[in-house]
């Protein structure tokens, strides 16, 4: 299947067609009553970052990537009520859950699609601004990349 655009996620993991159909395009979340002037917006250019968790070095130099997948996303200008939404909406309360979520990938000019862990930003490490958190960013990990379905 070929990947529609866009930053895609949502709570489980599924295939990408499931994302496709079940799942939300990060900039078309639900509107919130505090919003005012903020929209949801693609998350920073951080986000097309998608690396190793590890890279290993062997005796001789050589390098090679071992184990799954790591990517951020950078979330900007959120009210409390879009904070609140992404909590308890898609982080279902927890501070980590299971995520199937397309990003783009720099490194490969290409949208992907991966299952993985999603850690909810600790936002006492986000910046406030206007009544909000802005630079809250969200921490993709164990990503298993889907290539269809």
């Amino acid at each position: 299947m070929v990947a529609t655009a866009g930053f895609w996620i949502v709570r489980t993991h599924v295939t990408r067609a499931t994302l496709y159909s079940t799942g939300t395009k990060i900039d078309e979340l639900p509107v919130q009553s505090d919003m005012a002037y903020r929209q949801w917006w693609r998350p920073g250019n951080e986000a097309d970052v998608v690396i190793p968790e590890a890279l290993v070095l062997s005796m001789d130099d050589r390098r090679w990537n071992y184990g799954k997948f790591k990517f951020k996303w950078p979330l900007r200008m959120l009210s409390p009520k879009m904070t609140s939404y992404l909590f308890v909406t898609l982080w279902q309360e927890q501070y980590n859950g299971d995520f199937t979520v397309q990003t783009w990938n720099r490194g490969v000019g290409e949208w992907e699609t991966f299952q993985c862990i999603g850690n909810f930003p600790p936002l006492w490490q986000a910046t406030l601004a206007g009544g909000g958190y802005d630079e809250a960013v969200i921490e993709f990990v164990d990503a298993d990349r889907i290539e269809s379905g």
